[in-house]
């Protein structure tokens, strides 16, 4: 949902969002809010805010993780992420990050990488396939992880917005 100034003129034209009457220009209220609701509809997380997700996320580690000193530096590193608990919420070109579930104390978060490919293993797992900063590719068992993917800056704009609605 990168929009060109273009695009966003004829986005704001298609759903008669006009700030033309506006001094300076400036969106009202309403057309900010329409703006919001018609973007909410392409995002997965759309009726939670930052704080929501954030506790999503240490609701997950809090379930592995015994230690708050670990759960907090955890959290911190994953500001900016939402938890995957569905398959069908990973999208590929998405960076993403996993923590390893099926290993044990202790456990690391992964640096992560950008989601090139899913695909079902003969057993019925699900192998996600990832490329790091390195260029190298990883495999992971989705069932074994816990998944993390970055929010766009979209995502991240709305939820935030979400606290004020």
């Amino acid at each position: 949902m990168n929009f060109s100034r273009k695009q966003m003129a004829q986005f704001m034209r298609d759903n008669n969002i006009s700030h033309e009457n506006s001094k300076n220009n400036a969106l009202t209220d309403d057309d900010i809010r329409k703006m919001m609701e018609l973007a909410s509809e392409h995002i997965s997380h759309k009726h939670k805010t930052n704080d929501e997700i954030l506790t999503e996320i240490e609701l997950a580690l809090r379930y592995y993780i015994n230690s708050e000193e670990e759960i907090s530096r955890m959290k911190d590193r994953l500001v900016g992420y939402k938890l995957v608990t569905d398959e069908n919420e990973l999208e590929l070109g998405k960076y993403i990050r996993w923590l390893r579930t099926n290993t044990g104390p202790p456990y690391k978060l992964t640096n992560g990488g950008i989601l090139m490919g899913i695909n079902t293993h003969e057993n019925g797992n699900l192998q996600i396939l990832c490329q790091n900063h390195k260029r190298l590719f990883t495999k992971y068992n989705y069932d074994d992880c816990l998944t993390f993917q970055k929010m766009t800056d979209e995502e991240l704009l709305i939820s935030e917005a979400m606290k004020i609605c």
